[in-house]
């Protein structure tokens, strides 16, 4: 019990960081981010100076290497605005619900260049049909943060929805349409928002 009080202790910093991280971007409002890969590593050099791990550095983590790789891959320049300096999430996390609730509209594409195109288009849909995973294991790792096993998705409904989901369908259905309920998914940003309180009811003493 005493390693388990331990172990949330230390991810604290890691609660509050989830809160007031995007805040900090948000005071650089003035900054102009010329790509995404761009916002992602200012992102990664605060986590750095800032010594967090968990959930959001391993999120930025797989992110970067998404991008990386699809180096080609453009995002739209307001999408960007949205994402980097967005006040409710730090820019991973607003990324990560960006590719969930728009898709590929978020992308900008070269229909000059066809081969410049085609592989654009390669690149954001390699990344479109990781998004899920992406997604799952971010929720998952927030989860582990808790103390009990299934507090976070009683606290989050619709995210055990989607697991069930998942469970039982992911062998008939494309992970990509399993995602399709929009409505859902925003909801599930809408509870992140307060993440830090259900966390912090989830490892309170009963």
């Amino acid at each position: 019990m005493t390693e388990k009080k331990s172990l949330n202790k230390n991810y604290m910093p890691i609660i509050y960081f989830l809160i007031f991280f995007s805040f900090s971007l948000t005071l650089k409002a003035e900054k102009t981010y010329q790509s995404i890969l761009q916002c992602l590593g200012m992102e990664e050099m605060m986590l750095h100076k800032k010594k967090i791990r968990g959930p959001i550095y391993d999120l930025n983590q797989k992110l970067i290497s998404e991008v990386s790789s699809g180096n080609l891959m453009k995002v739209k320049e307001d999408i960007i605005k949205e994402i980097c300096l967005g006040s409710d999430f730090s820019p991973s996390v607003n990324f990560l619900r960006k590719l969930l609730v728009e898709g590929k509209s978020i992308y900008e594409f070269d229909r000059d260049n066809e081969k410049v195109f085609r592989l654009q288009k390669a690149a954001t849909e390699t990344l479109q049909q990781k998004v899920p995973n992406l997604f799952f294991n971010y929720l998952i790792s927030l989860q582990s943060l808790t103390n009990r096993a299934d507090c976070l998705y009683k606290a989050i409904p619709e995210f055990n929805y989607f697991v069930q989901r998942f469970r039982y369908l992911q062998e008939e259905i494309n992970p990509q349409k399993l995602l399709s309920e929009k409505g859902k998914i925003e909801a599930i940003f809408m509870r992140l928002k307060k993440i830090e309180k259900v966390i912090r009811k989830c490892n309170k003493k009963t």
